[in-house]
């Protein structure tokens, strides 16, 4: 009898030891270059197995091993998730090892390794350069940037993936610029591609990163020569390079004419436009101007609410400081919004269908936050706050529905019936004016709030506990032969 139940604590401890860390149960080998493989992270999909400091013990992925054969040359090798399937953004982590079969711990174990990291030059899809080292066995895991999921195809080549927005100029917080450039045939190729546009094309990017503000540009080409503009936005909850489409390039039709355009930019969204020769196989020196204009003054038609909406994703929660230069702008007594100088967020989603929680609950918020939900009949066509339709508001949880190991006293949970047809603006901020500082935590889901083990438990005392279960086992093998 005594020796079954040291032989059960013996289970028992081999079985808590594996949950700390154990090797991938599921992976596909890389076993000739170039390699293509379409595939998935899903909600569904497993938890990371191998322990890494650049990534949550939450994530989940997919695992790839790379067969020694493919860099037997010690050849540079490049594995990316830039494709035209990729619609989610992606993270790519790469795991070094000293044995060619997976330990799940101790020497000879896949260790990850901050040079094997993507190198985020390709927007928001990833490229993983390896100089492979004849004496180590490479591991890849592929997952979503802040829990993002969705369908990917890994490429492994030889040769690096063309780059998204190659070279690109950035310009924000600059009121005015102006930059005189020549496009190069043979040089930048435009990509992502666009239907208006050949695949040849060559030019310049240009970005902008969105907060709310206009973007008036001019580009004016040199006597005899032709140039237009086209603008590049990305499709609703998808950040991938691949998501982004064109819209119809600008050309005023004759050489020597300026372009000109206004933009509409929103929040925390970058605008991409590539400027180029009407022709791919001629040149253009051209003059670049641009002017951030202000957006109209804090009134009933303040379009605030609107143009600095941030785009959210189901399931990924966003984190926000209260600052003085973010304020809601707009008053609604349906939708318990009491000033127009409550310090918060905007944000905007559509395309959703069904029950959706949304939640300040988490260990981030910090002050007593309320949540204000509008709907309009879409995005494009509402251009003012006073298009908004009040649908809700939440200002402090129900203790029966959401207890104190869930949801702090002061934390906001609003239900929403979604309509497709409808996009959705909703207000996270401060319950009064009077609040000035602190933080808080937004995420909008399918699932109610619920308390997370994972936040409630010293992975490293529980990592210590189990070893110390173990050796404590085995001491009493040993004390009983």
């Amino acid at each position: 009898m005594r020796g079954f139940s040291v032989f059960g604590l013996v289970v028992l401890a081999a079985t808590l030891v594996a949950t700390v860390a154990a090797c991938p149960q599921s992976f596909e080998e890389i076993t000739t270059v170039p390699y293509t493989s379409p595939s998935q992270v899903t909600t569904n999909a497993p938890q990371i197995e191998l322990a890494c400091d650049f990534l949550p013990a939450t994530a989940r992925g997919r695992w790839f091993y790379v067969n020694p054969s493919v860099y037997s040359s010690n050849q540079t090798f490049y594995v990316s998730t830039c494709t035209a399937v990729t619609n989610f953004d992606t993270v790519i982590q790469g795991y070094e090892a000293t044995s060619s079969q997976c330990i799940s711990s101790g020497p000879g174990s896949p260790v990850c390794s901050q040079t094997l990291q993507a190198d985020g030059l390709d927007g928001n899809c990833e490229t993983l350069q390896i100089n492979p080292n004849s004496a180590l066995f490479y591991w890849i895991y592929v997952t979503g940037y802040q829990s993002a999921n969705g369908t990917f195809t890994i490429s492994v080549s030889y040769t690096r993936p063309r780059t998204c927005f190659a070279g690109v100029t950035t310009f924000s917080g600059t009121s005015t610029g102006t930059i005189s450039r020549n496009t190069a045939v043979g040089g930048t190729q435009i990509f992502p591609p666009c239907d208006f546009l050949p695949n040849a094309q060559v030019g310049h990017w240009y970005t902008y990163a969105g907060d709310g503000f206009n973007v008036r540009m001019s580009i004016c080409p040199s006597t005899g020569q032709d140039a237009r503009v086209t603008v590049f936005r990305r499709s609703n909850n998808c950040n991938n390079c691949g998501c982004y489409t064109c819209e119809t390039p600008v050309d005023a039709g004759a050489a020597g004419v300026c372009e000109t355009l206004n933009v509409l930019s929103y929040a925390n969204e970058p605008l991409y436009w590539f400027v180029s020769s009407v022709s791919p196989t001629t040149n253009v020196s051209y003059t670049y101007s641009y002017t951030r204009t202000t957006p109209p003054p804090v009134a009933s038609t303040s379009t605030t609410c609107v143009q600095r909406a941030s785009t959210i994703q189901v399931d990924v929660p966003v984190f926000r400081t209260l600052s003085s230069t973010s304020l809601s702008d707009f008053s609604s007594s349906l939708c318990s919004i009491t000033s127009t100088t409550v310090r918060g967020s905007w944000f905007r989603i559509s395309d959703i269908s069904g029950v959706y929680f949304l939640s300040t609950c988490g260990s981030q918020t910090t002050i007593d936050s309320k949540i204000s939900v509008f709907s309009a009949a879409s995005s494009s066509g509402c251009s003012s706050c006073g298009c908004l339709t009040c649908v809700g508001s939440n200002d402090d949880v129900s203790r029966i529905d959401y207890p104190s190991d869930v949801c702090s006293a002061y934390a906001s949970v609003y239900t929403l019936n979604a309509d497709p047809t409808r996009t959705y603006f909703i207000f996270v901020g401060a319950a009064t004016s009077s609040t000035s500082s602190g933080s808080f935590q937004f995420k909008l889901s399918r699932d109610p709030p619920t308390a997370s083990f994972a936040s409630s438990i010293n992975l490293s005392a529980w990592d210590a506990f189990v070893r110390l279960l173990l050796a404590l086992c085995v001491a009493i093998v040993f004390s009983n032969m």
